[in-house]
């Protein structure tokens, strides 16, 4: 059997001069992460007309800004106004941002209204499938179509 020697790696050589190397006893310690590119920003404006609320959002709806979308739409009473949420300045959408429209949604529901989701492409429209909102929500192109559609 071999020696326990010779089963441990060899050590690295480092490049630098020995006055530039890091002292082993020391440990360092890194800050929470940021998303590649720094942090993330959303935009949201809200718009209300007669009877319904458009949220317009832009940016990134995901794990760094749903609390600030979350506080933002709190406040409105889905029984009282139709809500509808604006996707086309969205950037991104990860899980964290589909399950705040699919809390957004329940909420909707348990209303009596139905959800409406204005200006998604052919791919937010996909990853909206994916997480079963398609059959869920009102699409349409702009405001007013979802505002016609039947169930709204």
């Amino acid at each position: 059997m071999p020696s326990a020697a010779l089963l441990l790696p060899k050590r690295h050589e480092s490049p630098l001069p020995e006055e530039s190397r890091p002292d082993p006893d020391t440990v360092a310690v890194r800050g929470p992460r940021r998303p590649l590119g720094g942090p993330s920003r959303l935009s949201v404006v809200c718009r209300r007309r007669r009877d319904s609320i458009l949220f317009r959002l832009s940016g990134n709806l995901d794990i760094y800004t749903v609390p600030r979308f979350v506080r933002q739409i709190e406040f409105f009473d889905p029984a009282a106004d139709q809500l509808l949420v604006d996707l086309a300045g969205l950037r991104l959408l990860d899980s964290a941002g589909i399950c705040a429209l699919v809390s957004l949604r329940n909420r909707t529901h348990r209303a009596g209204r139905r959800f409406g989701l204005v200006g998604a492409g052919p791919r937010m429209l996909r990853l909206l499938g994916y997480a079963g909102l398609d059959t869920a929500c009102t699409f349409g192109e702009d405001r007013t179509t979802v505002a016609a559609l039947p169930g709204v």
